[in-house]
């Protein structure tokens, strides 16, 4: 296995997620790509000239995102885990399952709510539509424990 795509949302569980993500990584010596979807991107985008021109000046909520991916990839280098990370915007399950494909991955990690039957059938969390949707074997962490 080379890359696993981890699904990360930065909810409380995400401490969970993330720790079952570097044990597979460090077992099977894998990259790991960690995917946050943002409903922030999609808000106005202001360019600095001053800044590299590679880069655009985001809002602080999106600034704060990638700081706080850009450090959680730091912490897995130091833990022996080589990673990296994308902020996508839209649709959840669609932008996980696009990216898992253009990177190849050979796991998904995303977590999972247990929800009582009237709410499973009035609504589809990610984690289900994505397992309906991939090839990609996908490995649901429970979050409600």
């Amino acid at each position: 296995m080379k890359t696993i795509v981890l699904a990360i949302d930065f909810e409380w569980q995400s401490t969970k997620i993330l720790a079952e993500a570097k044990k597979y990584a460090l077992a099977f010596k894998a990259h790991l790509h960690l995917v946050h979807v943002s409903t922030l991107v999609t808000k106005p985008i202001t360019y600095d000239p001053l800044e590299d021109s590679e880069q655009i000046n985001l809002q602080p909520e999106l600034a704060a995102e990638r700081r706080l991916l850009k450090q959680l990839c730091i912490n897995l280098k130091e833990e022996g885990v080589q990673s990296d990370f994308s902020i996508l915007e839209g649709d959840v399950s669609e932008n996980l399952l696009r990216q898992s494909e253009k990177l190849e991955a050979e796991l998904i990690i995303v977590g999972h709510h247990q929800h009582g039957f009237i709410m499973r059938a009035l609504l589809k969390s990610t984690s289900e539509e994505a397992l309906q949707k991939t090839k990609i074997p996908l490995l649901l962490i429970p979050l409600d424990a």
